[in-house]
């Protein structure tokens, strides 16, 4: 096994409110510029299925979903979920509700309480603070064993089932793209598998064992850092559009006109960022997650409440 060339970001690149300093916002651009590059490039390598690459005697191919909200968490053990290879995008969708609505039936759900977001560092402006909050918080969920109660099992079959329509919603507002092949996705980026010289040029990403085919929509978005559940800001969400449309304009594709365009208007859109962590459990917040992702789609929040009631009547009529 070959070492990976330069260091690891996770050197620099720090989790906020440690105590650690922070690395420079223009150093912190640089590399998220640069991962909108490398974006583009992947986002041309195109396959027939949406799946997870698997290799076999040096040749590739498509293989079922091994993607983080297909395995993680135990779901590997879900018999029920079907995880393809996919040619479309819609089984692909509903694979992924259905893991997470299996999960919310049968699996553990810790961490995770939907109407109890964990305390984040980043909300607290001292770490005394922020310890007190989790400890409250792990006492509060502890009490009547919240987390994997029934009353958080079924929050979240009743968010999974409300993910249906959203989805299909979401979806028919985005703007055509093609649908007859799929891009691939790295799918794990953090600050740990990203190596970077002493000038914050990346050398080289590892961790391709999650690298799948995914739909458009799903690819041309911003990571997670320093850890794929963290957002990144509003300025280094610009680096990486930047970095993705600079790179389309450099290329010789001769449809880069309608790439750029397209993926600019996918790249505007925050629901794909927050659908992807809501089905992974990739949160600290999923109720968040899942009220921005509402608003997104549906322009309001004010009836969340009453959907998800709708829904939960829905529920319990099928059982």
């Amino acid at each position: 096994m070959s070492k990976a060339p330069g260091w690891q970001l996770a050197q620099a690149w720090k989790e906020p409110g440690f105590g650690k300093p922070e690395l420079a916002a223009h150093l912190k651009a640089k590399v998220v510029r640069q991962l909108g590059a490398m974006t583009y490039k992947l986002s041309q390598l195109r396959f027939a299925q949406i799946g997870s690459l698997l290799e076999r005697d040096g040749v590739f191919r498509v293989g079922e979903c091994l993607s983080c909200g297909h395995i993680l968490h135990d779901r590997h053990s879900l018999e029920d979920v079907t995880r393809g290879p996919f040619t479309t995008e819609t089984p692909f969708f509903d694979s992924l509700i259905a893991a997470l609505k299996e999960h919310a039936e049968v699996l553990p759900l810790s961490p995770h309480c939907f109407v109890a977001p964990i305390p984040s560092r980043g909300d607290y402006e001292s770490i005394e603070q922020y310890h007190k909050a989790r400890n409250l918080w792990n006492d509060f969920v502890t009490i009547g064993n919240k987390i994997d109660s029934s009353d958080n099992r079924l929050d979240y079959i009743v968010v999974a089932d409300a993910l249906r329509n959203l989805i299909s919603v979401w979806r028919s507002q985005l703007p055509k793209t093609d649908t007859q092949s799929f891009p691939l996705c790295h799918a794990d980026l953090s600050i740990n598998n990203i190596y970077v010289d002493d000038d914050y040029n990346i050398t080289c990403i590892i961790d391709w064992g999650f690298s799948s085919t995914v739909p458009e929509a799903m690819m041309l978005i911003p990571p997670g850092l320093p850890q794929s559940r963290d957002e990144l800001n509003e300025s280094l969400v610009a680096a990486f559009r930047n970095g993705f449309v600079s790179a389309v304009s450099k290329s010789t594709n001769l449809e880069r006109s309608e790439i750029r365009d397209n993926a600019a208007s996918i790249l505007q859109q925050r629901c794909s960022w927050l659908l992807t962590r809501l089905l992974n459990f990739d949160s600290l917040n999923d109720y968040s997650l899942f009220a921005a992702a509402w608003k997104h789609t549906y322009g309001h929040e004010g009836d969340i409440r009453a959907k998800i009631v709708a829904s939960l009547c829905t529920v319990v009529q099928r059982n």
